[in-house]
């Protein structure tokens, strides 16, 4: 009988987060995260067991997040403290309000586990999952099964996502993002032109374009541009790309850059013209979101 192994979750990722796969009695894993846009981060797991394995949480639990997790093999399990279970089986995905509750993940023996997660901000739901997030209306659903579309995007993703560009990951992101939700209501681009064009706009690429310029990336006229693009982000085009714009500042200055590095980060001639846009935007000045710090 294979005897379960307990692990704290700090220490397993520790071990999953070192360069290369890790090694333990246990078995292998290697697992990376990376930050696809503002609000939206996506992580890989791929890991192969020897024993049952039992994370135990011993970390503050993280922030309320609607969580896409797509299961390409193995099967693994995560029940909160509450008792909800979240089952991972081969060829699935499955949704669920991740709300801040801690829970233990379960790896059964001998098996060899991929996962990719996508992991959105809540109050971005709204724009990048249209009326779907109100009829998931919070809770875990059950797994669906990949469609081979899918199933190819998340293999690609999994494998290649340590190596894409900004802009590449991004893209690659929202269309596994519109493959995983149901066709009715979303507002995942349904172009590949209108996908560029917002992997464009995150990634700090569209700043200086103009709006006809944006057009043609998408393949549309000006007008239909502007109509399809307000469709999708409920903004216009000039009044989304501040949005992003300020979002990325506001994340610079969380990390600890000085309000001068952001401002010339942000394509600003002048730190007072920062300044004065971030005042405009979110009400009080870039100075005092970072604390501690001297910008």
């Amino acid at each position: 009988m294979t005897s379960t192994h307990s692990i704290r979750e700090s220490d397993f990722l520790a071990e999953s987060t070192r360069s290369g796969v890790a090694s333990s009695d246990w078995g292998q894993i290697q697992q990376r995260s990376q930050q696809v846009a503002p609000g939206l981060s996506l992580t890989s797991l791929q890991c192969e067991t020897r024993r049952d394995l039992r994370v135990i949480p011993d970390r503050p639990p993280e922030a309320a997040a609607w969580v896409m997790a797509v299961s390409l093999t193995g099967h693994s399990c995560f029940e909160t403290t509450s008792g909800i279970q979240w089952l991972f089986k081969p060829a699935s995905h499955s949704w669920g309000l991740r709300t801040g509750h801690k829970g233990v993940r379960h790896y059964p023996a001998g098996q060899r586990i991929s996962q990719l997660r996508l992991v959105l901000a809540p109050e971005l739901a709204n724009h990048y999952l249209g009326p779907v997030s109100r009829l998931l209306s919070g809770k875990i659903s059950q797994p669906i099964s990949n469609t081979l579309a899918l199933s190819r995007a998340a293999q690609q993703l999994l494998h290649n996502h340590a190596h894409l560009s900004p802009l590449t990951l991004h893209q690659a992101s929202l269309e596994l993002l519109q493959l995983a939700l149901p066709a009715e209501g979303s507002h995942v681009a349904r172009s590949s032109g209108m996908v560029h064009v917002l992997a464009l706009i995150h990634a700090g690429q569209a700043d200086r374009l103009s709006v006809a310029e944006l057009a043609r990336y998408a393949g549309l006229s000006v007008r239909r541009f502007k109509q399809a693009f307000h469709e999708q982000t409920r903004q216009g085009v000039l009044q989304y790309i501040q949005q992003q714009r300020m979002l990325r500042g506001l994340q610079l200055l969380r990390q600890g850059w000085r309000v001068s590095q952001v401002a010339y980060q942000l394509g600003y001639e002048h730190p007072n013209n920062f300044s004065a846009a971030f005042l405009r935007y979110f009400g009080h000045a870039p100075r005092d979101t970072v604390v501690g710090k001297v910008a």
